[in-house]
């Protein structure tokens, strides 16, 4: 089973929980459903179905504080 997009259902269970509605809402489905696709075509096989080699973007390591300095 290969990777594929976050159900729509789940996306409406995190906001409803969360308190998501009208644009906020639009905007969390909107984001997540880009991150998707980004996801799914990073992990895409090239043609012999094999990883893609991809060069290191950064050689620093993601952390929980370089995520929360980039992110918020």
């Amino acid at each position: 089973m290969g990777a594929g997009p976050v159900p729509f259902a789940s996306i409406d269970a995190y906001a409803r929980r969360f308190g998501y509605r009208g644009d906020a809402f639009d905007d969390l489905v909107s984001g997540i459903k880009a991150m998707d696709r980004a996801f799914i075509e990073f992990h895409e096989p090239d043609e012999d179905g094999k990883p893609k080699k991809r060069q290191a973007v950064s050689s620093r390591p993601m952390t929980p504080s370089l995520f929360k300095a980039l992110f918020g």
